[in-house]
């Protein structure tokens, strides 16, 4: 067994035809986490990597040869293969001989499971669906046997009326019937059969009731083929329509590689992301013979989550509603002309296509360019083990899936350390690596690469150098040294580990919940080790990390089973950890140690089990403010955008502010539901309602067929949330909603005014005749300066400026306000957006020896007149006050006062550090306005200042998050 994770190199040498390929090669296997899979890519001589995990006790290795066009493979013919290790554990197979034979049907056969669907059709019944397949058909009638496990809840559940539907070469044949022992049966596939279906009632008594949290698992297996196959369903009354829709398919590429080798492109969109775990059967069709260019590569990839294959079908994992196929085909002779076209069947048996021409004068690829590779340092983590980080980036952002080639060279012997697992991450996707390639998805601008060394023997002077390689052919390196004064690269600090008491759900499932929070928002991907130490007798229930639910406003967080670990994306600074127990019997005192730790911190809690724990608790409310740009320059391209269906900076806000939104849903305890169900979602689930992915638009007409629910997995009464929208651009608009638990309907005209922004000339045009704020504030009757719109200019000056100060001045004044009603535990987020720098027309403005107009703020708001701009910048980035014709420094003055507010809500504030955060968002790009220097000065010097106080204060910019889609 291997006990750690452990990369090996793989060789193939073929004893036979002169020129044998190997198209595929796929190892299966079994580790202490369970089976796994993994595809190899061989070069041209026959060589590969692979990375087994930890754990790994037995493995099997399928691979594909073909012989050239006029050649044939024959019965006697021999393959050879052996495994090399990379990390210096000295392991080496010896050549392990494989010779063909015509009749060795079935003798690599793999399967895999899926879950279908779980439907409660009423109290009583529920029915269940999987789905099987097999990586070619069975070469012989073959027997599997059948088991059904009750996982969680569900005791009174009982099985009957299974049935078994075979696929055979993709034909649906006749049912069979499968009688149950207990909760196990068997049945007989026929010959050929390529997949299969397998339908199951499950009951309960009289007077029972089916809970929507029951979890029933399936197994299949057959020890003769090694096939062990199990897959949970967890049952839902809300049951998804299975099955995938292909919207389009859309061919990209030929192009030549940096070895001459062809790339194809294929880009598929479904119409609904998959409801639940999926196949798609696919068909690739070349109209050239296989001895003039065969396939050396075949990846599928959404994101960087790479989707297997299996025979002829593409597994689609729950949630995906868009990936590309890549097909590289080896220039062994020259071809000039033909065409590959990929086909694909979805559950309606419609085919969607495309085809595109094989040329060897194609016009290249949108691959990217390597820019940079910076070395960030050393350090030694937790465990005293040293790593290294780099940081790299590309000269723009990635158009398509990239494969980068990567290289690691180390200075010392194999004997003074190995080098451990890779950690890539862009933002907070972790990249996925496989063999010697990292794997980046579309929209990718830089990404790091954390180097971790294992059993480490240093003496001094140790490094490692790091080599990547882009798809044009592009090479760059850069050597790091380790050092013993290093600074921890991992910046966050374990702020609170807060039990929160544990509790009975709605289902009658008992848990244990903790709250827990950074001292700052992280800056790259943490990790978090994990330890559930139970104190109490395994009679009375059980605990496992791999039940565990990690949750923050982004959504679900990732359980790393295997590394006891978990993953917390980059800019998370707090998330709640909920543990269920299994097959509970506690009365009262039950207690659950919780223990996390990172490279600076280590901090372990004690909950405690109370059986009343429902009665008179509750969450903290939330106070949220946005501060959102409605000048009409937001209608301007922004880099955060620039791969969406909108490019504009009001988009960019839009989608930002309502991250917002959701971070203060999900302090507060509230969640999405579909309008009528029951099933409950939590913030960052629904992928449909993800602005990352999603335009604010598509999102906003989501939303009404949602609406905000409370958790049932939370006892505790959700808080409210006090949404304050202050809107500012030729003047300031200011919008208060509240959200509570007896009144959730005010979630959607907040959602819906948050993402649905726009700029007043987008609204009234360049006309006053339907806009009454204009005459209610007092503005004066437009002038030929106003009315005027320069060339190339989307709006005129009608609606022009920027009144910051104003809506600086208004938050002032609602700090003031909540200082004297906030409560001690409450929240409090504040989020300023803009583009760029307070501005107001020259002829309006007290500059230059002018007199200043009034703009009054809202009532609400205090209704003070703001009569100058208060502060500029010119395009370089030089600061400039403005007072007013009076010679009063309005903006040093409310600068002053709102820092004081902040200042004296934190002193009402139980925890300010975590509860109180303020954020400065800059939107745009440096192009003929220096907007890195106005933000230097702007969010530095102009506006909040938490150096005499605890609240936290954050400033991003635009260009430095990872890119939305949609």
């Amino acid at each position: 067994m291997l006990r750690a994770q452990t990369s090996f190199d793989l060789e193939l040498d073929p004893q036979g035809p002169d020129a044998l390929f190997f198209s595929t090669v796929e190892i299966q296997g079994q580790s202490a986490a369970g089976p796994f899979t993994r595809s190899v890519v061989l070069d041209a001589s026959g060589k590969g990597q692979v990375v087994f995990p930890r754990g790994t006790s037995s493995y099997s290795i399928a691979v594909t040869a073909s012989a050239p066009a006029n050649d044939r493979i024959r019965n006697r013919d021999v393959v050879f293969v052996r495994l090399i290790d990379r990390d210096g554990l000295e392991i080496l197979t010896p050549w392990a001989p494989a010779q063909l034979s015509e009749d060795c049907i079935g003798t690599s056969v793999s399967g895999e499971l899926l879950a279908r669907g779980a439907c409660v059709v009423d109290k009583e019944t529920a029915d269940l669906s999987w789905t099987g397949q097999f990586s070619v058909g069975l070469a012989k009638a073959t027997e599997f046997e059948l088991n059904l496990s009750k996982l969680s809840g569900g005791d009174q559940l009982s099985f009957g009326d299974v049935r078994v539907i075979p696929k055979v070469k993709g034909v649906a044949g006749s049912a069979i019937d499968v009688a149950l022992t207990g909760d196990q049966g068997s049945v007989m596939l026929p010959v050929d059969t390529t997949s299969y279906e397998v339908s199951v009632t499950a009951r309960v008594p009289v007077g029972e009731r089916i809970r929507e949290q029951d979890v029933v698992s399936l197994g299949v297996t057959n020890q003769g083929l090694g096939i062990a196959a199990e897959k949970e369903l967890q049952l839902s009354e809300d049951c998804l329509q299975t099955g995938l829709q292909v919207r389009s398919t859309k061919a990209e590429g030929s192009c030549a590689d940096q070895n001459g080798d062809f790339v194809f492109l294929y880009h598929v969109k479904l119409k609904n992301p998959a409801a639940t775990d999926d196949y798609l059967p696919f068909q690739l069709q070349r109209s050239w013979g296989v001895g003039a260019a065969h396939f050396k590569q075949l990846e599928v990839t959404s994101g960087s989550q790479i989707l297997p294959l299996l025979g002829d079908q593409i597994s689609v994992p729950a949630g995906v509603d868009a990936f590309t196929i890549k097909v590289v085909v080896d220039q062994s002779q020259t071809v000039d002309q033909g065409t590959l076209s990929l086909e694909l069947t979805d559950a309606n048996g419609e085919i969607s296509s495309a085809v595109q021409a094989l040329a060897s004068d194609c016009e290249p690829l949108a691959h990217v360019d390597l820019k940079a590779i910076t070395g960030q340092g050393s350090c030694v983590d937790s465990n005293g083990d040293p790593y290294v980080m780099y940081s790299v980036s590309f000269n723009k952002a990635t158009q398509v899936n990239e494969r980068i080639q990567l290289d690691l060279q180390r200075s010392w012997g194999r004997g003074d350390g190995r080098l451990g697992a890779l950690e890539v991450t862009s933002g907070s996707q972790l990249l996925t690596v496989v063999n010697d390639q990292i794997v980046v998805p579309v929209g990718v601008r830089d990404f790091t690469v954390k180097v971790p060394v294992k059993r480490a023997q240093f003496t001094g002077g140790e490094h490692v150098t790091l080599t990547l390689k882009d798809e044009k052919g592009g090479e760059l390196s850069d050597q790091e040294g380790f050092a013993e004064d290093c600074a921890p690269q991992v910046a966050v600090t374990l702020d609170r580990l807060e039990p929160q008491g544990g509790c009975v759900d709605d289902q009658g499932q008992a848990y244990f919940l903790f709250d827990v929070a950074f001292d700052h928002p992280s800056t790259l991907n943490e990790r978090l080790d994990v330890a559930l130490n139970p104190k109490f007798d395994a009679a009375l229930g059980q605990v496992d990390l791999a039940a565990v639910n990690a949750y923050s406003a982004a959504g679900s967080l990732t359980v790393d089973v295997d590394r006891q670990q978990i993953v917390i994306p980059a800019r998370t600074q707090q998330f709640s950890l909920r543990v269920p127990v299994r097959d509970a019997v506690f009365e009262g005192g039950e207690q659950l140690e919780l223990q996390l730790s990172n490279d600076r911190s280590d901090v372990a809690v004690v909950d405690t089990f109370t059986p009343d724990c429902a009665q008179g608790r509750s969450l903290p409310d939330v106070h949220l403010f946005l501060l959102m740009d409605q000048s009409t320059s937001m209608n301007n391209p922004d880099p955060l955008v620039e791969l969406a269906s909108t490019n504009t900076r009001i988009e960019a806000q839009d989608r930002l502010a309502f991250l917002a939104y959701e971070s203060a849903l999900q302090q507060a305890g509230y969640g999405f539901r579909k309008v009528g169900s029951k099933t409950f979602k939590r913030i960052g689930d629904v992928p449909l309602i993800d602005t990352r992915s999603n335009s604010s638009r598509s999102v906003a007409e989501v939303l009404k067929r949602y609406e905000l629910a409370d958790d049932p997995g939370d006892a505790r009464t959700p808080g409210d949330v006090h949404v304050h929208l202050i809107k500012y651009g030729y003047l300031v608009d200011y919008e208060k909603l509240e959200i509570t638990p007896t009144d959730l309907g005010s979630g959607l005209p907040v959602e819906e005014s948050i993402l649905l922004t726009e700029t007043p000339d987008q609204t009234y045009g360049d006309s006053l005749s339907t806009n009454q704020d204009w005459v209610q504030r007092g503005l004066p009757a437009p002038e030929a300066r106003d009315l005027f719109k320069g060339t190339g200019q989307l709006a005129s000056n009608l609606y022009s400026g920027t009144e910051m100060l104003g809506a600086l001045h208004g938050l002032t004044d609602l700090l003031t306000g909540l200082s004297s009603t906030v409560d001690s535990a409450d929240w409090v987020d504040i989020d300023l957006i803009t583009d760029g720098r307070p501005e107001r027309r020259a002829w309006w403005d007290a500059r230059d020896g002018g007199a200043g107009v009034a703009i009054p703020l809202p009532a609400a708001l205090g209704g003070d007149p703001i009569t100058a701009s208060g502060l500029l910048y010119d395009d370089a980035g030089a600061p400039r006050i403005v007072p007013t014709a009076a010679g009063v420094d309005q903006w040093t003055q409310t600068q002053t006062a709102l820092n004081q507010a902040l200042d004296q809500l934190a002193q009402q504030l139980d925890h300010p550090q975590t509860h109180l955060l303020v954020e400065a968002i800059g939107l745009g790009s440096n192009d003929r306005v220096n907007f890195p220097a106005i933000y230097s000065d702007l969010f530095s010097n102009r506006t909040f200042d938490n150096s005499g106080s605890s609240w936290s204060y954050d400033v991003v910019a635009s260009d430095t998050l990872p890119l939305v889609t949609g």
